[in-house]
């Protein structure tokens, strides 16, 4: 069954998490669905729980429930090879892009060279920073497990709910 999916609209492309840990690449030409990527390997069978694409449709984060986040590359047809691995102690609940302002203004000079940076959420409460360099860090520690997060550029806030139903807010 599918997990979760997300639609990139520059391309026309439709990725695919499902629950034994497989994503596929659908991209849409001449009104018919075409497979450009399918793997059951990727997530090693652990339920995928997320998956974004980047505002420049250049990187694909997935996130499984075995805490294992991937940032692959895609190519203009959906084409994807994995490029950084991170790994948690927690299953993986939520993830969105920081998408601030002043880092849409870099995108546009860099084009596919950058991609922001981007927040993950576990099962235990935590909030992960992290990018497409390597880099990850912890920001917060909330009290139960994170089911949803926005992030809103204009005012550069990170905005999480919790199972719990606490909303948190975070300057970045």
């Amino acid at each position: 069954d599918v997990s979760c999916m997300v639609w990139q609209a520059k391309n026309k492309i439709l990725a695919t998490g499902w629950e034994d840990g497989h994503i596929a690449i659908y991209s849409l030409n001449n009104q018919k669905l075409d497979c450009v990527y399918s793997n059951d390997k990727d997530h090693s069978g652990a339920r995928l729980s997320f998956l974004m694409w980047n505002p420049m449709s250049s990187r694909l984060v997935s996130g499984d429930s075995a805490g294992v986040v991937r940032v692959w590359k895609s190519d203009s047809r959906g084409a994807l090879s994995m490029y950084k691995q991170y790994k948690c102690n927690s299953a993986t609940t939520a993830g969105v892009f920081s998408t601030a302002g002043h880092m849409q203004s870099r995108s546009d000079v860099l084009g596919h060279a950058f991609s922001p940076s981007f927040f993950y959420g576990t099962e235990d409460g935590k909030v992960y920073f992290a990018d497409d360099l390597g880099h990850m860090t912890e920001v917060q520690a909330l009290s139960s497990s994170v089911d949803c997060m926005k992030f809103y550029g204009d005012k550069s806030r990170l905005v999480i709910i919790t199972r719990a139903l606490l909303m948190v807010q975070l300057q970045v």
